[in-house]
């Protein structure tokens, strides 16, 4: 005689509570594509915790996850409602973002030098009364200018110029002060480019307050460290939940 209840997935947790933090599992990558890989697995292993009945306790922060399931007599007893296993996009990020950079350099740092012919090809911004404008190198496009105005207004710009530079991946672009010292960033063929980015996997998942969503969070770093790969990017090194991809052209 069937019962009718629907029974859940495996689990790849035992007990009732599980606890973990994501900060170390990237440590034994060889490459990109590894990294990419342990990205997924840890993505598919959250989407089966959510199949076999495992919820979040709390939103997730930091890489910390805290779920729990009913207990085995409840499981046993009583059928739960059926996980919805319909994709979900991750945690929501800014559209686009900016970082700053004004470092001062180092002994025997390298020192970004605007305004000469070896960074001629590098757009570069100076205020202008209460706004500011572009005074050399290539056009910015109409989307960068409309995203640069409204975070601009929170940003000393002195009477500095700064160079405008695209990460390699991504809507995301460096402010980068004259006279900074050059720690992530090297002038080539007149451009200013970063030579390093950082994919904060510990970070990823922050404000999930689901199983799937969280998923979704790693499933989406996974992605653009590929994204990476294919634009020339290594896989420098992982330092606490950091995965450092440096680009040698």
């Amino acid at each position: 005689m069937t019962t009718g209840r629907r029974p859940l997935g495996p689990s790849p947790w035992p007990g009732s509570r599980h606890e973990d933090r994501h900060r170390w599992q990237l440590d034994r990558s060889r490459d990109l594509a590894e990294a990419a890989s342990i990205l997924r697995l840890m993505a598919g292993e959250l989407v089966a915790a959510h199949r076999a009945g495992w919820w979040l306790v709390e939103p997730m922060r930091n890489g910390h996850l805290l779920a729990q399931r009913a207990s085995r007599r409840t499981r046993r007893d009583a059928d739960p409602p059926a996980p919805d296993t319909t994709p979900v996009p991750p945690p929501g990020l800014p559209p686009w973002r900016l970082r700053v950079v004004d470092d001062p350099p180092a002994a025997g740092e390298p020192v970004l030098r605007l305004g000469t012919a070896e960074t001629m090809g590098t757009p570069v911004i100076r205020r202008d009364g209460d706004g500011w404008a572009q005074t050399s190198g290539p056009g910015l496009s109409p989307e960068v200018v409309g995203a640069l105005g409204p975070r601009l207004d929170d940003v000393d710009l002195r009477d500095l110029s700064w160079a405008v530079v695209p990460a390699r991946v991504g809507p995301l672009h460096d402010l980068v002060a004259d006279g900074s010292g050059l720690r992530v960033h090297s002038v080539r063929d007149g451009v200013l480019v970063r030579t390093m980015e950082v994919l904060p996997v510990q970070h990823a998942a922050d404000g999930a307050a689901s199983l799937p969503v969280a998923a979704a969070a790693y499933g989406r770093v996974a992605d653009i460290a590929d994204a990476m790969a294919a634009a020339g990017g290594r896989l420098s090194g992982v330092d606490d939940g950091l995965i450092l991809v440096g680009y040698d052209r």
